[in-house]
């Protein structure tokens, strides 16, 4: 079903211009950790987009520094994610848009965790289109880490509060939470929400791409 609603959503992405609700499935937390091959806390390093003559499209494609990989492959400094949709040609007469309802937007500097498959064509995803993209930010006052997701521009069939979330620690919702107690969550061991934290990893090679709206 899930697979299905998201060819739906990337389908009407294409049609049309502005951006409206992708329908999804909804995933609990533990579905999208059995889904994800990955899920890695990093930051973005660099962007850059491509564009597919026949047919016309443009790709973004997203550098991050990886500092822990929370799940799967642990020997991976580096990853690069490449996602339909972005501008090309900006500032010209040949610039267009392509804008695919649903997908996660990513900013240079910005500090991630993300969920991460992998399609049939080999290539890795974030899982659940915006359902797998957190955002990291610290609380200058407290010191912790806060993990925090959009899901604004996604229709999530049959969302509710998950029954196996219904523990101690357990967030009344998957939207915003302290990022060890979204650790905990995912590796099986609820912690509660005061527990600070501020993951810092070694820093890894850095990897560059295109400058926006250069096209390779």
């Amino acid at each position: 079903m899930t697979r299905w609603l998201w060819v739906a959503a990337l389908l009407g992405g294409l049609a049309a211009a502005p951006a409206s609700a992708a329908t999804v499935e909804h995933l609990n937390l533990k579905r999208m950790v059995e889904m994800s091959e990955l899920v890695v806390i990093g930051t973005v390093t660099a962007q850059g987009t491509r564009v597919e003559v026949s047919p016309r499209q443009v790709f973004t494609e997203t550098a991050f520094e990886i500092e822990e990989v929370v799940q799967g492959d642990k020997a991976r400094p580096f990853m690069v994610l490449e996602q339909l949709g972005g501008t090309a040609y900006p500032g010209t007469p040949e610039e267009f848009t392509t804008v695919v309802p649903g997908y996660p937007q990513f900013r240079v500097g910005e500090r991630v965790l993300l969920f991460l498959e992998r399609t049939p064509a080999g290539n890795l995803v974030i899982t659940g289109l915006g359902q797998g993209k957190y955002t990291l930010f610290d609380d200058p006052k407290t010191g912790l880490t806060w993990a925090a997701r959009d899901t604004t521009d996604l229709n999530i069939v049959r969302r509710q509060r998950d029954p196996d979330l219904v523990f101690m620690g357990a967030p009344r919702s998957m939207d915003r939470m302290p990022l060890p107690q979204l650790l905990g969550l995912i590796q099986g061991r609820p912690v509660g929400p005061d527990v600070p934290v501020r993951i810092v990893g070694p820093k890894t090679r850095q990897l560059t791409l295109p400058a926006p709206g250069e096209v390779r």
